[in-house]
């Protein structure tokens, strides 16, 4: 399975990372675990949910790092000048967009860090060069983080909603956005029922079938 959702996948999208982060997790949060539900379809329908908006974030798991940042998302007052280029701080230091859920912003990191014991303010570059961390850090943000919606991606799988797990990671679509009509479709899909996660290869299939590279000008209003 995880070959044919990801057969071009590159470090640190590992399927190895991944379930270690998912039995991390759920060891570390007994009443908050992920992808636990009740039933089989349950579970799988939360999977699909996963990779679904993974796999976009990430750019069909191939980008550790965001191809575009905002410099106030993070207290450069408190790292050094770069020894590079003068008047510039290095990259990999900043709070960036990083790993599958593309985390960006210190508070985040630093949240997020908490949560999994680890030293992500001192470190923010470990999202993207660490497995498990990488992994780790979708998960906290699947299960603790409300965006603007007051509602975790999480609680929004067990209300039957994919299009409300999209709303709580971006808000909405706007402009360009590679794999975008896939993901609106695979929306349209999952809010008639979560039951049937196989639908899900659809998105799959679109996404790497057709080139949706167009410049969209869209605002999609999911549930």
């Amino acid at each position: 399975m995880p070959n044919a959702i990801a057969p071009d996948a590159t470090f640190p999208y590992t399927y190895s990372g991944f379930c270690s982060a998912v039995t991390t997790w759920n060891t570390r949060n007994p009443s908050n675990q992920i992808f636990m539900g009740a039933t089989d379809a349950d579970r799988r329908a939360e999977l699909a949910a996963f990779f679904g908006n993974i796999r976009h974030e990430s750019d069909d798991f191939s980008a550790s790092h965001t191809s575009s940042s905002n410099p106030a998302g993070c207290d450069c007052s408190t790292i050094p000048e770069s020894s590079v280029a003068a008047g510039y701080i290095d990259a990999n230091l900043l709070f960036l967009g990083r790993g599958a859920m593309q985390l960006s912003w210190n508070y985040n990191y630093y949240y997020a860090g908490v949560a999994l014991g680890v030293d992500l303010c001192t470190n923010p570059e470990r999202v993207a060069t660490d497995e498990e961390v990488n992994w780790g850090t979708a998960l906290w943000f699947w299960a603790t983080s409300t965006g603007s919606t007051g509602t975790t991606c999480k609680e929004y799988v067990e209300a039957g909603s994919f299009g409300g797990t999209v709303k709580t990671i971006v808000s909405c679509f706007v402009g360009r956005m590679n794999g975008l009509i896939c993901l609106v479709i695979f929306t349209f899909i999952s809010n008639i029922s979560l039951l049937y996660p196989q639908l899900f290869v659809i998105c799959f299939l679109l996404h790497r079938t057709v080139d949706w590279n167009t410049q969209l000008q869209l605002v999609i209003t999911t549930r």
